[in-house]
């Protein structure tokens, strides 16, 4: 997803009927953040104070990356302006769906590089034909790809950009077997999918097509993955609710600090998790036997708990939660349909042992006919 902030700001007021004050303070934020980097973020952090608009948070969270591409200093936590960027990021996918906070952390966290052994010959050919692509000369671009292909049968990245160029030569036959091979080499790249998906939907496959944006959701839940999965349902005549609503407060994590929190029923989320802490591995996975819970994972735990507080009976946000909870998908809730992912590694041991339950789940309590 590279778009430039500029884009970013045209997508966003596209679909508005008036142009709101929150929208002109941004292009002001927008318009200061040319000039000076610094003043141009901090007029935003106040232009978006309580805001749950995804855009807005787009916006944002390009802003603080462009900022670390300028200043760059390594991808370390320990660089302050790469850790103000993750942590915009983090921000953005409590508050919203953002789309674009969602993908970088899935890169930066949750994806390995999957063409490591891969040659420098193979690279260069990698390259001369996404050089095409972006000259728009498919066909070239093709003959590069499926060269790189040829040297090299577990090129992942090759694979991808033949099945992006195939798209754009009108060709999805090519485009769809081009991903089906990626995802045969490494099913754990949300980007196969996504391609996969785009590539039957240009064919206009709204049946099959749904089977696979499940497994792609399932190995990662992508917000832009989401949102095709959305237009997919729509085309037949269905609406998905996931239940999602904000929240003020970060993921409870061994591994990430946890500011406190004073505000129920969140006090006693953020409490679970130094009662469970002491039978989880390092990334909330409960490993040993205990009278607390049933549960394998710290955040169902810290669910259950937090939806015995009267706030949660008072607070309509938790009413789908506590349903889930009386009909045995709390998990599916928590992990799938609110997930964030600092809850990565929890969630990648719960999908691995329980594709066929999310996607009951999905069918059963997501789907609105």
């Amino acid at each position: 997803m590279k778009r430039s902030l500029s884009i970013l700001f045209v997508l966003l007021i596209s679909t508005s009927v008036s142009f709101s004050q929150e929208e002109k303070d941004i292009e002001s934020a927008l318009k200061l953040f040319q000039k000076d980097k610094e003043k141009g973020i901090a007029k935003m952090e106040k232009t978006m104070i309580g805001s749950t608009n995804s855009k807005y948070w787009d916006v944002m969270v390009k802003m603080y990356h462009e900022r670390f591409q300028e200043k760059d200093g390594g991808n370390s936590m320990t660089n302050p302006v790469f850790s103000d960027f993750v942590n915009t990021c983090r921000r953005a996918t409590l508050a919203s769906r953002s789309p674009l906070a969602s993908e970088y952390l899935r890169k930066l966290f949750s994806e390995n590089e999957p063409d490591s052994l891969v040659s420098q010959s193979n690279k260069i050919l990698l390259q001369k034909g996404d050089e095409s692509m972006k000259a728009k000369d498919y066909p070239v671009a093709q003959k590069y790809y499926q060269q790189a292909i040829r040297n090299d049968a577990r090129f992942f990245k090759a694979r991808i950009d033949a099945g992006e160029c195939y798209r754009y030569m009108k060709m999805p036959d090519s485009a769809i077997a081009a991903y089906k091979q990626a995802i045969a080499i490494n099913a754990d790249y949300v980007d196969a999918w996504k391609g996969l998906v785009d590539a039957m939907i240009d064919k206009n496959d709204f049946i099959f097509v749904i089977d696979q944006a499940i497994n792609g959701l399932i190995v990662y839940p992508d917000e832009e993955l989401f949102n095709r999965f959305y237009y997919i349902q729509s085309k037949q005549h269905k609406t998905i609710n996931r239940y999602w609503f904000p929240r003020k407060y970060t993921i409870n994590s061994l591994k990430l600090d946890n500011e406190p929190v004073e505000e129920e029923p969140w006090k006693t989320y953020r409490a679970a998790k130094e009662e469970i802490k002491s039978y989880c591995n390092k990334d909330g996975v409960i490993i040993v036997d205990n009278n607390l819970t049933k549960t394998k994972y710290m955040e169902v735990y810290a669910w259950e708990k937090m939806l015995k507080r009267p706030e949660c009976i008072r607070i309509a946000f938790f009413d789908f939660a506590r349903k889930m909870q009386s009909v045995g998908y709390l998990d599916c809730y928590v992990f799938f349909a609110m997930f964030h992912n600092d809850l990565y590694n929890q969630y990648e041991s719960f999908s691995s042992n329980n594709k066929k339950k999310i996607t009951s789940y999905i069918e059963k309590h997501m789907t609105v006919k």
